[in-house]
């Protein structure tokens, strides 16, 4: 199977990258695509697709201190990159996509350990 991993480059995707590399032949390291931007996201596809699945893991990250300072910055990109690498997978008819998400979105005292999607 032929996999996109959407920061195959960062701390989360090395991981992904070399977990699927067992099985499957992975295309990662597309930092050159900017994926805030439909016609770039949706060149990478045509220029390094097709593919069977995509495991999006690319993010603006920064750890605490930049979610603090720029939460909206973070929000809106990342937002941005997930509709655009979702809307490239359905023009491309990508049969699987994973999307990854971060436990940033979820309050600083949970309610509960381990989190649940109610408090996001």
């Amino acid at each position: 199977m032929k996999v996109l991993v959407t920061g195959g480059s960062g701390f989360l995707g090395r991981h992904v990258c070399e977990a699927l590399r067992a099985g499957h032949e992975v295309i990662a390291g597309l930092r050159a695509y900017d994926l805030t931007d439909i016609s770039r996201t949706d060149a990478m596809f045509r220029n390094s697709g097709p593919f069977d699945a995509v495991v999006h893991c690319a993010a603006l990250v920064g750890g605490i201190g930049l979610n603090q300072a720029r939460p909206a910055d973070l929000w809106r990109e990342n937002l941005l990159m997930g509709i655009n690498v979702l809307d490239a997978c359905t023009r491309q008819r990508v049969k699987r996509l994973v999307m990854l998400g971060t436990t940033c979105s979820y309050p600083r005292t949970p309610k509960t350990i381990p989190f649940t999607e109610a408090e996001l």
